[in-house]
C-alpha cells in the first residue's frame, strides 16, 4: 500500500505547475477528499469492482469536470482508472506532505492515544510553528497501541514518548539485570 501511495502522491507533486498552481490544485483535492469522506456512498461507489468503469467515469465527468482543475479530473480519472480510490485520501495526504517539504516547509506525524480536540490541534501546530518559524503541516493520528504519551515524527525523525515505548525498554533493562 505504501508504494502504491508514494508512487500516485509523488506523480501528481512532479506534474508540471507553478507553486500557486500545486497549492490550488491541492486545496481542490483535499476538498474532494473531505466531501468524500461527508459521502460514503459515493466513495463506496467509486471503489466498488461491480459497477464499469464507464459508469463510474460519467459519475466524475458529471460531478467534477466542470468544478475542478483540468489537471485534478484527469488525475481523479487515472486513479480510477488504476482502481485506486481505495488509497485515495492516503495519496492526497501523501501528496500535501511532498508538497510541503518540497516548499521548505515542515512535515509533522503525531500520534496520540486518544483523539485530540480542535483547540489542541491548532494549539500544537501554533507552537511547533513557533519553534521551527516554517509553516508546519501536521498530520494526526490516532493509535491505542502506544497506551498513553505522544510519538512525534518530524520530517525522518521520529520521537517516541509512548507509554508503550516505556514499557517495552523498562523490560529490556528488567531482563538484563537478571543476566
Amino acid at each position: 500500500m505504501k508504494q502504491v501511495v508514494d508512487r500516485y502522491a509523488k506523480a501528481f507533486v512532479d506534474i508540471p505547475a507553478s507553486p500557486q498552481q500545486l497549492t490550488e490544485r491541492m486545496g481542490e483535492l483535499e476538498v474532494i477528499v473531505e466531501g468524500l469522506n461527508q459521502a460514503p456512498k459515493a466513495l463506496r461507489y467509486l471503489q466498488d469492482p461491480q459497477f464499469s468503469y464507464e459508469e463510474k467515469e460519467r459519475y466524475l465527468q458529471k460531478t467534477f469536470k466542470e468544478r475542478v482543475d483540468k489537471t485534478v479530473y484527469h488525475f481523479l480519472l487515472t486513479i480510477l482508472k488504476k482502481n485506486r480510490f481505495d488509497f485515495f485520501s492516503k495519496i492526497v495526504e501523501k501528496a500535501r506532505e511532498i508538497s510541503f517539504k518540497r516548499a521548505g516547509n515542515l512535515c509533522i506525524r503525531l500520534t496520540t492515544f486518544f483523539p485530540l480536540t480542535d483547540a489542541q490541534k491548532e494549539q500544537f501546530k501554533a507552537k511547533i510553528k513557533a519553534y521551527f518559524q516554517k509553516d508546519v503541516y501536521v498530520h494526526y493520528q490516532v493509535d491505542p497501541n502506544i497506551l498513553g504519551g505522544v510519538v512525534l515524527e518530524v520530517n525522518d525523525k521520529v520521537m517516541d514518548a509512548s507509554v508503550a515505548t516505556q514499557l517495552d525498554n523498562l523490560k529490556r533493562e528488567m531482563l538484563a539485570l537478571q543476566l
